[in-house]
Formats: C-alpha cells, structure tokens, sequence
C-alpha cells in the first residue's frame, strides 16, 4: 500500500517572502512556486543543508536532459522514462555544455522554473511515497535488506528519539533538555518524518552495529557529516536553488554522466551501486547518496512510537573526491591521506571570515589551495544579473569525538553577507587576495601578538604552561576573536565594487589595531596586585603586566602592515 506521496503532500518547511509565515509545501509546489519563497526552514540548518541537496539532485537530473523548454539536450538519449541511458559522447560534449549553459542563463532569466521540473517528477511519482512496498523514498525492502544481512543477524532498531536530531538520545543517555516531553519524543508526523529520514542519510554516526558488507571497507557516517558546507543564498529560494545548481563542471570528466538519483534506481540497485562499486561519478547520485540501507514498515501507525530498522552502508571516498562542489577542503601534509584533498569539517566557534581563504582563494597546486567549486556560480550569476548582495553559509555537524561512534552532537553554522564581487574578483591584485591578507594578518595579530601577551601574563601569574596557562591563553584569543567579529563582519559587508581597495583595507586595519589595543587596556585595567608586582626571570629582569603590555605595543607597531 502506498502512502504520503511527497510530490502532493505538504513536508518542506520554508518562509513566504509576502507573509513571512513559515509553512510546509510540497516538492511540486516548491518547483512551481520557489520564487515566492524565502529560504527552506526546517527544524535545522543542516536538515535544510540535506533537503537543499535533494532539490538541487531534481535540478541536475532534469536539466542535464532537457532545456528549459522542454526538449532534450544535444547528445542526449532519453528513453520512456525521461532517463538518459548512456553518457554523452565525447564529440558532442562541448556542444552539450554550452547548451545547458544556455539552459541555465534562461531559467534564471525567467524568475521561475520550467514545466518540464515538474513533468519529469510525474513519471516518477511512484518513487515518491514515504511508505511503499516496492519503492520507498530514500528506503529499502524489508527483502531488500534482508538479503543482504549475514545469515542470523537483524537491522539495528532506531527510535524516533534517535532519529530527531533536536533530542539526539539514545538508549544510554537521556536528553536533559529534550524540546518534546518524554511521551511525544518517539512520534513524528509524516512531514517531520520525511525531513529526518533524509538528514539521517547524510549526519548518521557510527553508533550503530549491524552492516551490510565485510571488513575490507570503511562504514559511512553520512557524507555530509565530514563536509565543511558551503552554499549560497540568493533573494529567494529559486535563486538560492539555482546559485547552487552547478550546469557545467570545471573538471571536463564530470560533465553529460548520466545521473543517477536514487529514487531512479530503487533500493536494490542502490544498494548494489554502494556495495559493489568503488567510486561515483555524478551529482545526482551523490546529493541522494545513503549512509544506511533503512527499512521502515509500510504499515507504520504514527499515532505510535517509531521504529526503523537500518544497517551501514561503505563510506564513499573521500581523498581527492572532486565531484563535491559544497565543501571547504584540507590538503593533508601527514597521515593516511597525505598529499591528498579531503573535505575540511567547519571548527565550531571559530568564524567563516577566518576561513576566507580556503574558501575564496583559486585553486593552486602550489599552495595546495582548492576552492569550493560552487562559488564558481558568482560568476554566472554577475552575467545576467550584475553585482549584488547574497549570503554565503556555511553548515557542518559537530560529533562527540568518539572514533567508534561519531555520534552527531550538534551543528556548526554560520553565514557571511558580502556583495559577490568580493568574492569572484580572484585576480592577483583583486578583492579575493587584499581580502585575505587582511584576514592572514589580523589573525598573525590575534594569534602572535596579542597571544605573547597572554603568554607573559600567564607566566606572572604561575599558570601551569600545559594546563591552566594555555586555557588561560586560548580563551583569551577567543575573547579578542568574538570581539573583532562584529566589526569585520560589518566591515566586509560594506565592501561595494567601486570603492579603493588602499583606502578600504587601511580602514581595517586602523580599526583592527584599535580593537586590539583596547583589549590589551582593557588587561592593563583590570590587573592586580600580583600582576604588577611581577617575577624575576633568572636572568634578573623584571617583567610585570606594564612591562609586557609596553612589549606588546612595540610588537604591535612593528607589525608591517598596521604601521
């Protein structure tokens, strides 16, 4: 029996711009209506980071075979089902890629998406039923499954209160300050339901046991649990959708592969592609990738507790994994992945600003720089569009620091608004580079200059160098980081095309160096006794808090570029 089919029933959360009133719509609403819409607006950040992917997976299936008019695209072959079959040709695929270059400047050019979206969602609509017997959405069989299970063991049972992410509780560890009381933390509507289902094939863990494949191979913990996410927000979601639907890749090998979303697939073949195949190649199927082969009863009453069964599924690889465009990436000097690209986790409490290079900087084997290749979607953008303003996002899951479990303990966001040209001006004398050396040099200040002085004071203070010594210092840093961090945000974001890159950089850092200065009076201020009586080194100097403050002041003006 088939129910709640996701194409009709209303479960992604977003804000109407004329109201501001959030509210649930449908797959083919949003398709239809995405422009009067803010933004996706579920129960987090990285739940919407999850569901934006899923809308972006639709996008990059539909338009790589059809134009916005509806006809297929040059060197596509369709067959009944709207499914390409083979990859394009290699005498066609330039051809093909201004063409849905082409496809893209004119569905941006529109304001809305073309009929054919939802066209393609209808011959599928029998993969979009939350509960099914033969194709459950982002789900398997109970026989598909069970197949596969080695002989005596059972799917890994998972509560409700497992799956919602804002309780987080296990069967260990009871969550103090659950938003739902104990009687409601197992139930779910449909709608909550669908949402959770697929941000748990994306920020799973590893606390659970059973698997569905050998030794010989790492289990995932969701791939977008390892991502440093990055995407970009426009004036509504139809621009944010297409800002992060990417038509042509950089990297030619990615470019007319036949995508493979999973609902296309089913759960069988799904299973099989992940087991069996070593690698992956296309967008769709990596935006629909599965952490875990998830079996819910079609007959589920949700007036009741729920139970879904689930068993891991390989993790895909992650060095050197290009075909992701929304991650921030670490070049690996040491370990297993040396000399490799992997995705870079956001650090919590630590400012997107701060990461601004890897972020923005071009790709340059030298430096071992990669750039997310999302960004490259400015570029588009100021084509048709000319500079404006937009937020770039940044969505990563933080754990609890357990290599065995790697449960998802809470979320890492935050967001940077900026005029785009800020950001795309990536030549050697542009924005891109003056931005960064300013970012480089205010944390040289913070972490060196600022942080000597932290270190004398602990010394003054007989702080234990190894315990309270340098949390005395770290959390001294941070103090100074979350005061630097409103002014440079506003800083950045005033930053308009037109204005002089000498003037507006000497605008920092005069502002820089008054920050921190005050913050150091701030120090001197509030010492005490012990702190201006000092010790005595062994080579007879005195040093007390004046004396090291007077020492910061002299490293301070040194600095070359705060002179």
């Amino acid at each position: 029996m088939s129910r709640y089919n996701l194409l009709r029933e209303p479960w992604i959360s977003v804000i109407v711009i004329n109201t501001g009133e959030q509210k649930d719509v449908s797959l083919m609403d949003i398709f239809k209506n995405a422009q009067d819409y803010l933004t996706l607006a579920g129960d987090m950040k990285t739940q919407d980071f999850a569901v934006l992917r899923l809308l972006l997976s639709i996008l990059h299936t539909v338009f790589s075979r059809y134009d916005e008019n509806g006809n297929s695209q040059p060197g596509i072959v369709l067959d009944e089902k709207m499914k390409q079959s083979v990859p394009v040709d290699e005498d066609d695929l330039e051809e093909y890629m201004d063409a849905v270059e082409d496809s893209w400047n004119c569905i941006w050019n529109a304001g809305r998406f073309p009929n054919i979206v939802c066209l393609y969602l209808e011959m599928w609509e029998d993969r979009f039923f939350l509960f099914d017997e033969k194709y459950p959405f982002y789900q398997c069989t109970k026989e598909e499954i069970e197949n596969r299970l080695p002989v005596g063991k059972k799917p890994t049972q998972v509560a409700g209160r497992n799956i919602k992410r804002t309780i987080s509780e296990s069967g260990n560890k009871v969550a103090l300050f659950s938003p739902q009381s104990e009687n409601n933390k197992d139930l779910m509507t449909e709608a909550e339901l669908t949402r959770w289902l697929i941000m748990m094939q994306n920020y799973m863990g590893l606390s659970d046991k059973t698997s569905l494949f050998g030794k010989d191979k790492q289990p995932s913990k969701g791939w977008l649990f390892d991502l440093g996410g990055i995407y970009l927000e426009g004036n509504n979601l139809f621009e944010t959708l297409m800002m992060n639907y990417i038509p042509v890749r950089s990297e030619i090998r990615y470019n007319g592969e036949v995508q493979l979303p999973c609902w296309e697939l089913g759960g069988e073949k799904t299973l099989e592609k992940l087991i069996d195949t070593q690698d992956i190649n296309d967008l769709s199927g990596l935006y629909t990738n599965w952490a875990r082969a998830l079996y819910m009863d079609p007959c589920t009453d949700l007036s009741k507790p729920i139970k879904v069964g689930i068993a891991k599924l390989p993790a895909l690889r992650h060095s050197d994994q290009f075909l992701e465009p929304m991650t921030v990436w670490r070049f690996n000097v040491s370990g297993d992945m040396k000399d490799h690209f992997t995705p870079r986790k956001h650090i919590q409490e630590q400012a997107i600003w701060r990461s601004f290079g890897l972020i923005t900087l071009e790709n340059s084997v030298e430096g071992h720089q990669r750039r997310p290749e999302v960004l490259k979607q400015y570029e588009r953008v100021q084509k048709v569009a000319g500079n404006r303003n937009i937020i770039l996002h940044a969505v990563s899951m933080k754990d609890d620091g357990n290599a065995t479990s790697w449960v998802p303990t809470d979320e890492i966001i935050d967001a940077l608004r900026l005029n785009d040209i800020v950001i795309s001006d990536t030549g050697k004398t542009g924005w891109v580079v003056r931005i960064n050396g300013e970012v480089e040099n205010t944390k040289a200040i913070v972490e060196k200059i600022f942080g000597g002085l932290l270190t004398d004071v602990a010394k003054i203070r007989g702080l234990d160098p190894q315990k309270e010594g340098k949390n005395y210092i770290q959390n001294g840093k941070k103090e100074l980081y979350q005061r630097i961090d409103g002014p440079f945000r506003q800083w950045i974001e005033s930053i308009q095309p037109e204005n002089s890159m000498d003037v507006t950089m000497l605008q920092w850092q005069k502002e820089c160096r008054n920050i921190i200065l005050q913050e150091a009076q701030d120090m001197l201020e509030k010492a005490g006794e012990r702190d201006y009586r000092g010790i005595i080194e062994n080579d007879g100097r005195v040093i007390n808090i004046y004396t090291a403050y007077l020492s910061f002041r002299s490293r301070l003006k040194k600095f070359k570029n705060l002179m």
